[in-house]
């Protein structure tokens, strides 16, 4: 008898090894809890995805010990299912190595019980998908970078197609408010005195201006306007424009600074920026329209691999955030994908030209930043603009005086090809004592240079003209006289002009020609030009 039960015991253990073994070569997770949720067993192949010895993990708290905080909270309310019987033990969860990794694991659990029928814990058996569900999270980001990278290609085209449309636009829209713009000027000049008069001129520049403005911001968000970069500090360019930003929005909307102490120089039109903060703010107002509060905050942010790999955009670095805040009615997930479309407005018709926030998105791009949104309906909208910040300092701003154009005496060669802005141009330089000799192309303007070369100081082309554009005729003429100058004057847009121009440091104005700056240019380059000693200077015929 004693014999008999020795072998039943040897055989016991036998069986016993046997599973064990089993157990730990199975190739996946084998782990055994109490009702608390204290690890009571860990076979071998879990010590080993783990990184623990078995001795290591008995008696510590499964979920606090193992389970990242972010999920905790579910997979204990399914625990305690479990143990009550109320729910299948499916599951996927998130586990903390020992050195820090977190792996993935599909879990199939079945209740424990003791003899009398009472739940003693878990048995659970978890499969290792850490491959497995990093190549979907790879798949899952790659589909969504995709997704992003075909919005911003959708929307690169729609700002590539007006842009083509408003680069030609431009330079006929620009001509005509020349005309209208300087004879206004003249008209002035003429009947200062008269009030009546005076104030419709007024009105009529003032129009021009909104005009010019609007072709300005085609070009601004098609990415097609000269811009005048130079090193700035954003938080001086909102402290500068907050009084005006206040009369724009009204008394009724609160608009509060929260600025950064540091300084945050950035490389910036001035004029630009100041552009996308009237418009934002403009935004805020039309979102606001029973009053409340508009918030502008700065500061800097580093960009990191984790801002990239969920925007979809970006360099990595260090970048001045913009932010600008309303309490607003707020955007539908909808209207949001589309509030950077050229046109698309959300207003009644006939009340905003639907271009605001594309002209934002094309000032931003143009200095290399970003900008995304983050709204919701009734609770406002957040604008996030991203800057690349730079080390060299911001020029001190002096006070901008205007200086009114000084009359001259010398003789200027002018080639226009539209007789409307030719004959306003001529008019203008004569009435402030310029000899004007006319051209009607770039053929005409090297004519014209060569009969009179001995008594012409300055050229003033048109970029673009028939038979010979402006920069092939003063490159004819310089093989004439490399000394004489020239100022080129223009309606198209930036990039027409640079493609036409290929030298640095050229003195250019930009169409609509606003009579008194581009009188100060003509004096700034003929007074440039009499101060280098041997320069020819003539006197007009």
């Amino acid at each position: 008898m004693e014999e008999d039960l020795n072998k039943i015991t040897n055989l016991l253990q036998d069986i016993k090894k046997d599973a064990m073994n089993y157990i730990d070569s199975i190739g996946v997770l084998i782990l055994s809890l109490d009702t608390e949720g204290r690890v009571v067993f860990l076979n071998k192949m879990g010590c080993e995805l783990l990184g623990y010895t078995e001795d290591e993990v008995i008696g510590l708290s499964w979920f606090n010990t193992f389970i990242p905080a972010e999920g905790r909270t579910a997979l204990m309310k399914m625990f305690s299912d479990l143990i009550s019987g109320s729910k299948q033990g499916y599951c996927e969860s998130q586990v903390i190595t020992r050195n820090g990794n977190k792996r993935y694991f599909k879990w199939n659990s079945s209740l424990l019980k003791h003899e009398n029928g009472d739940v003693s814990g878990l048995i659970c058996a978890g499969e290792d998908i850490t491959d497995k569900q990093r190549t979907e999270d790879a798949l899952r980001r790659s589909r969504e970078e995709q997704k992003t990278l075909e919005r911003q290609l959708i929307q690169a085209q729609k700002m590539e197609a007006v842009g083509h449309l408003t680069g030609g636009l431009a330079h006929d829209f620009n001509n005509l408010l020349t005309a209208i713009v300087g004879h206004a000027t003249l008209l002035q000049a003429k009947f200062n005195s008269n009030t009546d008069i005076n104030q419709h001129v007024q009105h009529i520049l003032k129009t021009c201006d909104r005009a010019a403005s609007l072709i300005y911001g085609l070009l601004a968000f098609s990415k097609k306007q000269i811009l005048f970069k130079k090193s700035v500090e954003l938080n001086h360019i909102i402290r500068d424009i907050e009084k005006l930003i206040a009369r724009l929005i009204g008394e009724d909307i609160e608009v509060k600074m929260h600025l950064s102490d540091k300084d945050i120089y950035i490389l910036a039109d001035t004029g630009q920026i100041e552009q996308v903060l009237m418009n934002l703010a403009t935004n805020a107002r039309d979102a606001m329209p029973s009053g409340g509060e508009m918030t502008i905050f700065t500061k800097l942010v580093d960009l990191d691999t984790d801002f990239i790999q969920s925007f979809g955009y970006g360099k990595p670095g260090v970048y001045a955030l913009l932010s600008v805040t309303d309490k607003g009615k707020g955007m539908d997930a909808v209207t949001v994908s589309k509030i950077f479309d050229p046109f698309f407005s959300t207003k009644p018709d006939g009340k905003g030209t639907g271009l605001g926030l594309s002209i934002i998105y094309g000032i931003i791009k143009q200095h290399d930043g970003y900008i995304n949104v983050y709204s919701c309906p009734g609770e406002g909208t957040t604008f996030n603009i991203y800057f690349p910040v730079i080390r060299t300092k911001a020029e001190k701003p002096g006070v901008q005086k205007v200086v009114p154009a000084r009359r001259g005496a010398e003789t200027i060669l002018l080639a226009e090809d539209e007789p409307d802005v030719r004959d306003v141009i001529k008019t203008l330089l004569e009435s402030f004592g310029y000899k004007v000799i006319e051209a009607v192309d770039g053929e005409d303007a090297i004519s014209r240079f060569k009969e009179n070369e001995e008594y012409i100081n300055l050229l003033v082309f048109d970029l673009l003209m028939p038979h010979k554009n402006g920069k092939e005729a003063y490159d004819e003429i310089k093989k004439i006289n490399s000394d004489v100058r020239i100022v080129y004057i223009s309606g198209y847009s930036d990039d027409i002009i640079r493609r036409s121009i290929f030298e640095e440091g050229f003195d250019f104005i930009s169409k609509p020609l606003k009579p008194n700056d581009f009188l100060r240019k003509i004096r700034d380059v003929l007074d440039r030009e009499a101060a280098v000693p041997g320069k020819r200077v003539h006197s007009a015929i």
